[in-house]
């Protein structure tokens, strides 16, 4: 759920099936960024659409971005550009008393990143990850680019309890930030970095008929 909305995105043969979701969300999938990365008109995170639409069914996964930026250019008349701006990130660096992680061979069956799996609200369980892949993970959970300071090599298993935020004030349990510390060994620092954007220029709020 989001927002009180049921939200789907289904990426099946020969057929994209998107139901009550952001422009935002569409546009994070179609130039592959975060949704901190997308600059634009407040309603594109609220307003909500349901996109339907054919693929010839030999279609790999990787032209999908191509075909959304297209369809968002058709039906929503969007244009816009990259843009690098001056923001806040955080600096994932190595702890004073070195990684709490298992290092691990790398999996020849996972990707050359590893493996996220989300166990529940403030639960997650890291499988032969880099250390660039933790800091993307770390990334979508804090709304702000993470980069990789650690100078750490190797994959690395690992569990990470932490509160979410919004989570019961006296829960017991520590917040990400502690956890990152405390549990793999590792600290978030907080700076100033280049980030890239997707900047909107136009996009009509009510999109065309097919």
């Amino acid at each position: 759920m989001d927002g009180g909305y049921q939200v789907r995105m289904r990426n099946a043969p020969g057929r994209l099936d998107y139901s009550s979701v952001s422009l935002k969300a569409i546009i994070e999938r179609a130039w592959e960024v975060r949704d901190f990365q997308i600059s634009g008109p407040e309603w594109m995170a609220s307003t909500r659409f349901d996109v339907v639409a054919k693929l010839p069914a030999d279609t790999p996964r990787s032209k999908i971005p191509e075909m959304l930026r297209t369809l968002l250019a058709e039906r929503f008349q969007m244009t816009a550009h990259r843009e690098t701006r001056e923001l806040p990130v955080y600096a994932l660096v190595a702890g004073k008393n070195g990684p709490k992680m298992k290092m691990v061979e790398a999996d020849s069956t996972a990707s050359p990143s590893g493996w996220v799996i989300n166990q529940g609200p403030g639960r997650m369980q890291g499988l032969a990850m880099n250390m660039a892949s933790v800091a993307n993970m770390l990334s979508a959970r804090l709304g702000r680019l993470v980069v990789d300071q650690t100078g750490l090599k190797g994959n690395y298993d690992f569990d990470l309890e932490y509160v979410p935020d919004g989570g019961p004030p006296d829960a017991d349990g520590v917040t990400l930030f502690s956890a990152v510390q405390s549990q793999l060994g590792l600290k978030l620092e907080a700076g100033k970095g280049p980030v890239e954007l997707i900047v909107v220029d136009h996009v009509e709020k009510i999109p065309t008929e097919n």
